[in-house]
Parts: C-alpha cells; sequence; structure tokens
C-alpha cells in the first residue's frame, strides 16, 4: 500500500531510558502484538508514530514531533513526553477500532484512479475509514 513512512525510534532510545515522560493515567491496556487491525489502522489513523520492540516496555515514538509513550507494566499508567500525547492518539484509535467491531481485515478501495487508495473496514457508520496519501515519487522514465 502507497503513503507508508518508514520512522526509526532508534535516536530516542538514550533519551526515553533517561526520562521516561510524566504518568498519566489510562483505560488503554497496551495493546497485544497480535492485534493486527488495530495496529494497522493505528499505522495510518495515528501517522508519524513507531513503535521501540527492543524496549523494555510498550514504547511509541513520534520521531519528528520530539514526543513519545511508555505504557506501564499493567498498572494503569502511562508516562509520556513532548509537545505530541502519543498515547491519547493510541487511545482515540482503539475506541474507534473497539466501536468498529475489532476489526481483523479492511477492504482496499482503487477506484479514485492510480495512486488513490481507500480503505475501509466495513459498511457502515462505525467503519474505519482512511485514504492513503498519492504516491510522491514519480515514475521511473523509459525512452
Amino acid at each position: 500500500m502507497l503513503g507508508f513512512q518508514w520512522l526509526s525510534a532508534l535516536d530516542h532510545r538514550a533519551r526515553i531510558k533517561a526520562c521516561p515522560g510524566r504518568a498519566r493515567p489510562t483505560r488503554l491496556a497496551p495493546p497485544p502484538d497480535d492485534a493486527y487491525g488495530f495496529w494497522l489502522a493505528a499505522a495510518y489513523l495515528a501517522p508519524g508514530l513507531v513503535r521501540d520492540f527492543q524496549a523494555e516496555t510498550m514504547t511509541i515514538v513520534a520521531p519528528e514531533d520530539d514526543s513519545w509513550a511508555v505504557a506501564g507494566p499493567g498498572d494503569g499508567t502511562v508516562r509520556v513526553h513532548g509537545p505530541r500525547d502519543v498515547w491519547a492518539e493510541l487511545e482515540d484509535v482503539h475506541a474507534r477500532w473497539e466501536a468498529a467491531g475489532r476489526p481483523e481485515t479492511y477492504h482496499v478501495d482503487l477506484t479514485g484512479g492510480p495512486g488513490h487508495q481507500h480503505i475501509t473496514s466495513s459498511p457502515g457508520p462505525k467503519a474505519l475509514t482512511w485514504t492513503l496519501p498519492p504516491l510522491t515519487t514519480a515514475p521511473p522514465q523509459t525512452t
């Protein structure tokens, strides 16, 4: 699918370890790794986030915003840092994913023409939907 940007949390790892952020309550326990439908939706509905899979607890970083969230080990808290509340965005996506029936599959509609891909979890008012950004690189020229 078009529009996915690969990001890295590596440059933030030492800073996160030294100062994980301020604690705040959350009702969202760290979503399991196998909640593929949630993580796919989060990749597009909360763009610019990357998970540090080598961190001791779930750590999500917004490298371009110098923000992160470190989930507590199931104690009802999360630590957040920076101008962007990364965890609040995941809480919002999770609530929308739950309301949509916890979809695990999505449909890709290509009828918008080249470079326009529309994603939906299902028909209905509570469906998760998004549009992928158009391809930003020009196709190779042939001579």
